[in-house]
């Protein structure tokens, strides 16, 4: 058997203004899970959740297994090069290259698994030759939920990059740290441990919807950070962002953000033929595993 690799990160989907739990975001993956929701990812290529399950269980957990599917999308009105005349195409030329509107070239598929009791949704980044990062997920679920529908039905829902813990760890036991920048996504109400509950209190009774505070160390010292500001920047990883600065003892400058030390899930699964035989997919039990595992580790 092939032992096959793949990669996955982690998305944090925060829904606040929800009273119905799981059904909340049970509820938000149907409306987007809808052939008329999709987003421009870029100038040649869109994206949109198309199949969706909201009825799977692992254990005695729920969990949601969905496929986003990404395609060529491009603008017929743009600029298109004949490369026989060596000059841009005329209309009539240009009329050979349009698609049908049910045709999307360029198709692939990207599982994902969302644990609801949690909010975090796994998705594959990297699988043979598919590639996803986790910026553009970041990014198509940013846009899909912009919308002022979305707004009016869910409340206020906020996307963050799952950061790597480990590196979390060694920003915090930094001692060379000159500036910080801590920025907040007021926690959601499900599932937080006590500082959370603390911090969640504080927000909600000044009307916060996000929290910035920058801290500068004195001239020539460094900041030391307590176990109150460690607190805080770990919630912050998760819900929200760090960004820290200073000099280290070579005198360079250096620049860390967790946004760019997000957790990346490096597996590997044995292609089965008896399994894709019997129906199964070795890559998406081994996705659902993976996420389990993980989901468990993150919101301990």
């Amino acid at each position: 058997m092939t032992k096959i690799r793949l990669e996955i990160a982690v998305l944090n989907i925060a829904m606040h203004n929800h009273d119905k739990g799981e059904l909340s975001y049970e509820n938000l993956f149907h409306t987007l899970n809808n052939d008329d929701v999709e987003a421009q990812l870029d100038e040649t290529h869109a994206a949109c959740i198309g199949e969706l399950n909201v009825s799977k269980q692992y254990g005695e957990q729920r969990y949601f297994l969905g496929q986003i599917y990404k395609y060529a999308k491009i603008d017929p009105e743009r600029d298109c090069l004949n490369t026989r005349t060596k000059k841009a195409a005329t209309d009539e030329e240009k009329k050979s290259l349009i698609v049908p509107k049910h045709l999307r070239p360029h198709f692939v598929k990207i599982p994902f698994v969302f644990i609801p009791k949690g909010h975090r949704l796994y998705i594959q980044t990297k699988h043979k030759q598919n590639l996803f990062g986790i910026t553009k997920a970041k990014k198509l679920f940013e846009l899909l939920i912009q919308s002022k529908e979305i707004s009016q039905k869910f409340g206020d829902i906020e996307v963050t990059i799952e950061p790597d813990s480990a590196e979390v760890e060694k920003l915090i036991n930094r001692n060379d740290i000159d500036k910080l920048i801590v920025d907040i996504v007021r926690p959601n109400p499900d599932d937080i441990g006590c500082v959370e509950q603390t911090l969640l209190e504080k927000m909600k009774k000044r009307n916060l919807k996000k929290q910035k505070t920058e801290y500068i160390s004195t001239k020539e010292e460094n900041l030391v950070l307590d176990e109150d500001l460690k607190a805080e920047i770990k919630i912050a990883a998760s819900n929200g962002k760090v960004v820290a600065e200073g000099v280290n003892v070579e005198n360079e400058k250096w620049k860390i953000s967790t946004e760019e030390t997000n957790l990346v899930i490096k597996t590997s699964y044995e292609a089965d033929r008896n399994e894709e035989n019997r129906g199964e997919d070795p890559a998406e039990k081994c996705l659902i595993e993976t996420a389990f595992d993980t989901h468990n580790e993150i919101i301990k």
